[in-house]
Formats: structure tokens, sequence, C-alpha cells
């Protein structure tokens, strides 16, 4: 009986009222559904070149007719829905269409993405910051910034000749460390930001947990640890 209606109904919109229009099936998104809207118990007609397969899942409320050969489709539903259609071309490539009847429900959320990872030395650093109580914190801060990006450029490597090269003085951990001391010593007062400093030092002590000779992904190693602390800091 039902099969009947639709095909009276659809008889009758082709001959005493203008044909529905036609809306191409929308290009193929792997993994993804393609939405089409309907009006609530009007024909919808669906078109695909090349002739394809159709197939109506999901629902046994709406109907679907396939004519010229495969090239088209007749779709219509007395009520509003969500309604999944799959049309499979000759070569095996399938479209997945929801004709959005009426005022269908939204289809589901895409997936949340993923948070991503907590930084956790950011959140110590910040925190240390944070703490902080000095008046002239946020210069002295700026110091700090300056320092480390001088032990990367000056103590860890240097320019000869236009060419960035390993410091050839500074041989082992403990040359590094003591180093940075100095440049810390001419740049920055030494009771200021001392919880940051000590998040610092104690990133180094992981890095260096024995003095010894540095070696070149050693000293590219603290070259990186040295400018994250840098931009890190620079944020705050």
């Amino acid at each position: 009986m039902r099969t009947l209606s639709f095909l009276c109904l659809f008889h009758a919109v082709l001959v005493l009222a203008d044909p529905p229009a036609v809306v191409p099936v929308p290009p193929a998104k792997p993994g993804e559904w393609s939405e089409v809207k309907a009006a609530t118990g009007r024909l919808l007609v669906l078109s695909a070149e090349p002739a394809s397969k159709w197939v109506l899942i999901d629902d046994e409320s709406a109907d679907l007719r396939v004519f010229d050969g495969g090239k088209s489709a007749a779709f219509v539903a007395p009520a509003a829905g969500r309604f999944k259609v799959i049309v499979t071309g000759p070569e095996g490539n399938s479209t997945r269409v929801v004709v959005v009847v009426g005022d269908g429900p939204p289809g589901p959320k895409p997936p949340k993405p993923p948070e991503p990872p907590a930084d956790e030395l950011k959140a110590r650093l910040k925190a240390a910051y944070d703490a902080d109580t000095g008046a002239d914190k946020r210069e002295s801060k700026k110091l700090l910034v300056e320092l480390y990006q001088q032990i990367v450029e000056k103590v860890l490597y240097q320019k000869v000749k236009g060419k960035i090269v390993p410091n050839p003085t500074i041989v082992t951990a403990k040359d590094l460390i003591e180093r940075a001391q100095v440049v810390s010593e001419s740049l920055i007062e030494a009771d200021k930001l001392l919880g940051i400093r000590g998040v610092v030092a104690k990133e180094l002590g992981m890095m260096f947990p024995t003095d010894g000779t540095l070696t070149d992904e050693q000293r590219k190693a603290a070259a990186a640890l040295f400018s994250r602390f840098a931009v890190i800091l620079s944020e705050f």
C-alpha cells in the first residue's frame, strides 16, 4: 500500500505540478556524511552520474525509488527526521548522504580533538613566577630571558667568521654550569626570581647528573633546553 501511494504521489508531482528540483549527490567525502535538505512530505529527486546503486538504510518510514537507469532516485518522508542513503558508483566508490527532512534533529557532533599534553615545565615555571612577590619581577624575568639566550649564543656556541660553532672552552658539564653562573652574575642579582632559577637548576641537574665531557647531542639538548626556558618565560 505504501509503495502504491508513493508511486501515485510521484506520478501526480510529475504530471499535475512543476517537477521537483533535482539535487545532485554531493561529492564523496571519505568517512563523512554529506547533508541534503528536504521538506516533510515533499518529493526530493537526487541525481548521480554515472548510474549508481542506491540504498536507504536505518529507517522504514521513508521511501526511495530509483529510476532513469540508476542515475536518479526519488525520496519522500512523511515526517521530520534524518535518513541515510548510500550511493555506490560502478567502480565501487560510495557516497554517504543524510537527507534532513523538516526540522530533523542535528547529526552527531564530530569527536572533540584530544587535549594537547600538559607542559609540566611551563606549569612549574609559571607557578614559581606567580609565587614570587618581588615588585620588579617582570623586569627580572626579562633579564632571565636574556641570560638564557646568551648561554645558547655565547656559552654553548659562538659565531666564528659568520658560522655558529661549539664554544671550544666549554668542554664539560661543569664548564657549562660555571660559565652560566658568571654570565648570570653579570646580568641579574643573585636574589631575584629564586623560584624560577630553582626549577631551571633542577632541570639541568637531571640533564647533567654528573660532570663529564659534553657530547654533541648533550650540547644540542642543553641549547634546546635554555632556548625553551627563554621562550616560556617570555610568555609570562
